[in-house]
């Protein structure tokens, strides 16, 4: 037996048991005389159906990107008290399992339940492994994450798909009609996660503003800048990968049009192609802050026709 010891620990006792035709309890007690942890206090337990355990092994690709921005937000990892490792992602959209179960490359509905909160369904997808849960630790995306979350443990070049999965989980898109106008909003609880969001968008060179309240930070954009961004959130993932509630909305807003008076997006699309190299807004704020990125006061509004030299 001693050559097959080499494989105590790195399989579980029943399975190296039927491998080796010994009882298991002989495994358990050949591993225990030689001091080696069982293969389930080392890696947790195997899934009962197959899945990708090494889903979050490494960041490298911008699905991967999406799915770790969507778990930061709506996401949910834990180790109970009985030793068992949670990983969860909920929502009220179906969707969302269901493309988090092609994500992991599970063949069975097992994982995927539902439960009736509010008067509304919340979807969930729950997985038990070890290893999925220091993955995902590893990144950044730690138990009880609401008011300590800090920058995702990635390549700078992965933050925009990150940024999309974490806006489907806990952002929002919606529309002033009074002036055909459209807002996209990013809200957390954690001080340091904000404080790297907000840089992030800053050095893209987007116009935002921040409000806080009991401690959650949000983040707001309007106008042109709320579309280049969505623009380039939307471009570095599939079509079919986003939330399909927020997609839709995004495809109908981004054609909006004032329904009177002037056209304020197209002075300040042309803006953007003269500078389309940094896409820098903040010239388009107005004094009163209160529509990020159109121009409403008639001073701004004379500044805007000089620097664009419209003739009107």
């Amino acid at each position: 037996m001693k050559y097959k010891d080499k494989f105590l620990g790195t399989m579980p006792d029943i399975t190296l048991a039927d491998l080796t035709g010994k009882k298991i309890h002989w495994i358990w007690r050949r591993r225990t005389k030689l001091n080696i942890p069982s293969y389930r206090s080392l890696f947790g337990c195997l899934p009962k159906f197959s899945y990708d355990v090494d889903a979050f092994n490494d960041i490298n690709s911008n699905i991967k990107a999406y799915w770790l921005g969507f778990y930061f937000a709506d996401g949910c990892v834990c180790k109970t008290t009985g030793n068992r490792y949670i990983v969860t992602i909920s929502s009220i959209d179906e969707e969302v399992p269901l493309k988090l179960k092609k994500f992991y490359n599970i063949d069975s509905n097992h994982y995927i339940s539902n439960k009736q909160i509010n008067n509304k369904f919340v979807y969930s997808l729950q997985l038990c492994n070890k290893k999925l849960f220091m993955d995902l630790c590893k990144l950044g995306c730690l138990p009880n994450k609401s008011c300590i979350l800090s920058k995702p443990i990635i390549d700078e070049k992965y933050y925009l798909p990150f940024i999309l999965g974490y806006f489907d989980g806990d952002g929002s898109i919606s529309r002033n009609s009074s002036i055909n106008s459209w807002k996209v909003s990013i809200g957390t609880g954690g001080a340091s996660f904000f404080e790297w969001l907000a840089n992030t968008i800053n050095h893209i060179g987007f116009t935002y503003s921040v409000t806080v309240k009991n401690k959650f930070y949000t983040i707001s954009l309007c106008g042109i800048s709320a579309k280049t961004l969505l623009d380039k959130l939307y471009s570095t993932v599939p079509a079919d990968l986003p939330l399909s509630r927020k997609m839709e909305m995004y495809e109908k807003l981004k054609i909006v049009k004032f329904k009177k008076g002037p056209n304020f997006l197209e002075w300040e699309n042309v803006y953007i192609k003269q500078n389309k190299d940094n896409f820098i807004c903040s010239e388009l704020i107005s004094k009163d802050k209160r529509n990020y990125g159109w121009v409403r006061s008639p001073e701004s509004i004379r500044k805007v026709r000089t620097r664009l030299e419209i003739n009107y």
